[in-house]
């Protein structure tokens, strides 16, 4: 039903809008994606995910570091995938986003901080 979708063999592919994309993450009860705005996204809405490589790491376009970067900070590296690897979802343990949320808040103070001082900063240049 989405204004952009297209039907490939039996399956639809479904190009959301940006309210009807954060609608699906919203009410999903588990997110597998190799976007990383997507895994943003169902981090912030405290989502069980799976987050899948699109590239391996020595790859020359791999942007893999940056979900690197965000999963190890979060302690979510089990949820960082390769493209190849096996996996049952039915054994993947839930995420339990309180030691998560709190460590995001964290994150996200440091981030205000250091915009705010750099802000300060500027302004006596």
């Amino acid at each position: 039903s989405a204004p952009y979708s297209y039907k490939v063999k039996n399956a639809t592919i479904i190009h959301p809008t940006p309210i009807e994309f954060i609608a699906y993450i919203n009410h999903a009860k588990y997110i597998i994606t190799d976007s990383f705005h997507g895994t943003i996204f169902a981090i912030n809405f405290n989502k069980n995910f799976i987050a899948l490589k699109r590239n391996n790491d020595t790859d020359k376009n791999s942007e893999n570091q940056r979900f690197y970067s965000l999963l190890q900070k979060l302690n979510l590296l089990d949820y960082f995938l390769g493209k190849n690897e096996q996996y049952d979802i039915n054994k993947i343990k839930a995420i339990d986003y309180n030691l998560i949320n709190l460590k995001l808040n964290l994150l996200r103070e440091q981030s205000i901080n250091f915009l705010n001082q750099s802000l300060k900063d500027s302004k006596h240049e």
